[in-house]
């Protein structure tokens, strides 16, 4: 029997709060794309240093349609979304459907989730870096589930989870947008008459090559590297040759990317 405590339900609050302000701000960017992008990179290099710790199970179609019905079924189960979700979370890793990418899928679960029920507008949040920082919690609270039912513990480290991680990628946007509008009046005071697509371009990802530029505006791929190439020049972008391309790196963006 899941039991939600005065505890958990003040955390519940919270973690909605910063959620809200979350999907708010998103909109403050120029192109959303330059979050979706950048963070769903951070996503899939966070995921590969976590593992599962499940075994899978002979009734896994049945499991996997209780899961779903849980978590489609509102009238049913009427419970809060990010509860909903916690839970979700726990049966999905515990059934474990695939020889690999268990723990990934899961936590991609875990944005659509919120998308479906209407907390995000857009996949921006990814709970991988919170889990990775504190990595031996989300096993022990995990296990502590299946061996004792110890739900109110694992509860609350999702919500604390989902809180952080809104308030870091609100961080992240700020960053994010005051660095865009930094470069785009550097670029505008050397190059006033380009494309303010361009400028979008470099910071949907910390990398770009000369085809991505490639479009209505923008017929070929020359007219797209000398564009990139002049940011180079005023030092808004670097060239690096890997293999037979030319990649230009916002060092910029990256640095945002890593910093904690």
């Amino acid at each position: 029997m899941i039991e939600f405590d005065w505890e958990v339900l003040l955390l519940l609050a919270k973690a909605h709060r910063s959620l809200g302000i979350l999907d708010g701000i998103s909109r403050k960017l120029p192109n959303l794309l330059m979050l979706v992008n950048t963070i769903s990179l951070q996503e899939a290099k966070s995921s590969s240093e976590i593992e599962n710790i499940f075994t899978s199970d002979d009734i896994l179609k049945e499991l996997l349609n209780d899961l779903l019905i849980f978590l489609n079924n509102d009238e049913k189960y009427n419970i809060d979304p990010l509860l909903k979700m916690a839970i979700g979370h726990y049966q999905f890793e515990a059934i474990h459907p695939f020889p690999d990418g268990n723990g990934r899928t899961g936590r991609i679960l875990n944005t659509l989730i919120l998308m479906n029920k209407g907390l995000l507008s857009h996949p921006i949040l990814y709970l991988s870096k919170y889990i990775i920082n504190n990595k031996d919690g989300y096993y022990h609270h995990l296990n502590r589930v299946s061996s004792r039912g110890d739900w109110k513990r694992w509860l609350l480290y999702m919500l604390t989870a989902v809180d952080e991680t809104a308030n870091y990628t609100v961080m992240k946007i700020e960053e994010i947008t005051q660095q865009f509008e930094a470069t785009r009046t550097h670029i505008e005071k050397h190059f006033p008459n380009l494309d303010y697509a361009v400028i979008e371009a470099i910071f949907t990802q910390p990398y770009i090559k000369a085809i991505h530029l490639v479009n209505e505006k923008i017929k070929s791929r020359n007219t797209a590297r000398k564009y990139l190439d002049q940011l180079c020049n005023i030092q808004v972008l670097e060239l690096k040759h890997i293999g037979n391309e030319n990649v230009y790196i916002n060092n910029d963006l990256v640095r945002i990317l890593e910093s904690t």
